[in-house]
């Protein structure tokens, strides 16, 4: 019988998970690093449901001196004398869709409690006052310093950021409850505060300056949701049993898993980070699905980004400044660093010498659900009409019928032009857009217009669709230029099948004009050295686009494409993860040979002194490259070092070496020249 695993669901109080014997990932070392480093005055911002409540829920425990909850974790081992301190925990969550009124009426409520605890007094009427003599009585009453945890500070402000006027009357709500926390510094022993925003943005603590902001700091990446290495240590186990379920290998199930899950960074040298809602839920469940988008409307971020006209390809791959997070409400020109704190984006690239990031959806699950979000606003009005279009597409090209696919298209769009606003060419790519985007949940589709690419290729089963589009065009240019840009050139070793469709949109009728659909086998059967270095050059400038390095290589065997690589030295962590090693080892594997005698390498760029020496121990009989050693020199790929270094004598090289041993390593050398059906190489 398999083993039970018990997945918290729902549950956001830490002593319900370890006395309930859920699984937990141990995240009381950042208790360890509070305490050394004597942090005070702590800000934490982090998406909704990525795990900011229980970790406030686990320093509640902490610091009530609740030592049984910690047995077998990190501060557990830590701490040797447990002190009970008096803690104040606000968790401003369900203070949504209030007004003024109700919102100090929520205040009170939270204080209430406390109050019935420690005292209060009868001229204690306003929330600041109050907040104040709580934390000096509790302070007296027990001798010990007092924590306050506010979670969720910004939640009564989020829906009405993009509302001048209530902003500001909660606001100022917010700010005076929260004003004493400065000078009550003699009476506590801890301030931690948690929130989707930077508090800056918010205005509220402006005048606590000492207030400490973790959020996009390298060593807290992983505070809150499950980092690669906990996922793949901690939780292996439940990978394993997800992968068994689905009939999968470990590693496969890891891919899925970070395809749909992962790509989080909060830092700019930060590790993946898994969202840990979308993640449990699947485990428990064993199905990939969109749980964490699904949990909750962005209604706010979808109003934001009306306010200031934000297009679906206005989202992705931005940059932003360092200095863009700090800015109010009111001086907000782009819904961007709102989209990154809430969870919509995150950090793919940082520079230094600018001080920007690159934005962009962190996964699968994020992408289509922002995109099923944004949709009705220039799709049909409801998300079922959407997907019974997508559904019946999708379903023509199972029956291999690309023509009663479009001509479901036809008449869809013609019953969305008027949602059109003014049936530009913009618009027209915007659906476009959105349409095949949202295919993207079901079939693997490319959108990117790239160097040997066209605008749109989809990914069936067993066949690949090639499609390029025309605005006021004709199907029989769009089709020619498939041809004259070579795009099924990159996809002409997979053996699918290959069919190129040119469209033209007719913007008089709103709607799909002529197209022509043809099935091609010439790139299959006959392709230059210029092909195959212009796939090689393709996927050097989609490798870039892919965080990888400006390096891609194709090997090739009787005329047809064996295997490709690209660089993958910085995204896999493998300084050998070259193009031309990567695209050996492939080779190698796909044709079961380390022999690659009769096979030729074409590269994007000359190969280093590495993939010179593998090209060499594959046996390859000639190699082409593109841009030289000296054109890798100029963007600061210099490896003639080693070229260098390889003439001198060993003992005068920069790297040390040290001969030891020589006579028990002798042992294997013997045994090989003695083996007698060994195989040479």
């Amino acid at each position: 019988m398999a083993e039970i695993r018990r997945y918290p669901i729902g549950i956001q109080t830490f002593q319900d998970i370890i006395e309930g014997k859920y699984i937990y990932v141990d995240k009381t070392k950042y208790i360890v690093d509070f305490r050394e480093q004597g942090l005070k005055f702590v800000f934490l911002s982090r998406p909704r449901r990525f795990g900011k409540s229980l970790f406030a829920s686990m320093l509640h425990a902490y610091y009530e001196g609740k030592k049984d909850l910690f047995d077998g974790l990190a501060v557990g081992e830590y701490e040797k004398d447990w002190v009970k301190h008096p803690v104040l925990h606000f968790d401003m969550s369900g203070a949504k869709h209030f007004d003024a009124e109700r919102l100090t009426s929520y205040l009170n409520w939270q204080l209430q409690p406390y109050e019935e605890a420690y005292g209060c007094a009868d001229d204690d009427n306003s929330t600041n006052v109050r907040l104040a003599n709580l934390v000096k009585r509790a302070y007296k009453q027990t001798g010990q310093k007092v924590v306050i945890i506010i979670d969720e500070y910004d939640a009564p402000l989020l829906d009405v950021v993009h509302e001048e006027e209530n902003l500001h009357k909660l606001r100022l709500i917010m700010q005076n409850f929260y004003s004493p926390l400065k000078m009550l510094d003699p009476y506590l022993e801890l301030v931690f505060i948690t929130g989707i925003t930077k508090f800056s943005q918010l205005s509220i603590f402006s005048e606590l300056n000492n207030l400490y902001n973790i959020s996009m700091y390298d060593r807290y990446s992983a505070i809150c949701g499950i980092s690669k290495t906990e996922l793949t240590t901690q939780m292996r186990h439940d990978v394993e049993l997800f992968a068994e379920s689905m009939g999968i290998g470990y590693d496969e199930m890891l891919t899925r898993l970070k395809d749909y899950y992962d790509g989080y960074h909060f830092s700019r040298h930060s590790e993946d980070i898994f969202n840990p809602f979308s993640l449990i839920m699947s485990m428990a469940s064993h199905e990939l699905g969109n749980y964490w988008f699904g949990s909750g409307t962005p209604s706010y971020i979808i109003n934001v980004m009306k306010k200031f006209h934000t297009g679906i390809s206005d989202i992705e791959k931005k940059g932003a400044g360092v200095t863009d997070f700090d800015v109010s409400p009111e001086q907000m020109t782009s819904p961007l660093p709102l989209l990154y704190q809430s969870g919509y984006l995150t950090i793919k690239k940082y520079n230094p010498i600018t001080q920007r990031y690159v934005l962009d959806y962190p996964n699968h699950e994020v992408r289509i659900g922002m995109l099923q979000a944004l949709a009705p606003n220039y799709l049909a009005p409801r998300q079922m009409d959407n997907s019974s279009f997508l559904g019946d597409f999708l379903d023509h090209l199972c029956e291999h019928d690309m023509n009663a696919a479009l001509e479901r298209m036809r008449v869809y769009l013609a019953s969305i032009s008027n949602r059109l606003s003014n049936k530009s060419e913009r618009d027209v790519q915007t659906v476009f857009y959105l349409i095949f985007s949202l295919m993207g949940a079901y079939v693997r589709v490319e959108e990117d217009s790239a160097v040997g690419r066209a605008d749109v290729v989809i990914h069936m089963p067993d066949t690949i669709y090639v499609l390029e589009l025309k605005y006021d065009g004709s199907a029989k240019a769009a089709l020619q230029q498939i041809d004259d840009k070579g795009y099924l050139i990159p996809y002409s070793a997979n053996g699918k099948r290959l069919v190129k469709v040119g469209i033209n949109y007719d913007s008089a009728k709103r709607t799909l004009g002529e197209w022509i659909v043809s099935e091609s086998k010439y790139y299959v059967q006959s392709m230059t050295n210029e092909d195959f270095m212009m796939r090689a050059i393709a996927l050097s400038i989609d490798n870039v686009r892919n965080g990888g390095g400006p390096f891609g290589a194709v090997i090739t065997r009787h005329g047809k494409v064996v295997a490709t690589g690209v660089n993958r030295v910085t995204a896999n962590n493998d300084p050998t993860a070259h193009a031309e090693v990567t695209a050996i080892r492939n080779a190698a594997r796909e044709l079961g040979t380390f022999d690659l005698s009769d096979c030729e390498i074409y590269t994007s760029c000359e190969p280093c002194p590495m993939c010179l020496g593998a090209i060499y121990w594959a046996r390859l009989k000639k190699v082409y490259f593109a841009n030289d050693k000296h054109d890798a020199k100029a963007i600061g790929f210099d490896d003639s070092f080693i070229y260098d270094e390889l003439a001198l004598p060993r003992d005068e090289r920069k790297l040390p070496s040290e001969v030891m041993l020589r006579d028990e390593a002798q042992e294997a050398f013997r045994l090989w020249s003695e083996k007698k059906d060994k195989v040479e190489y």
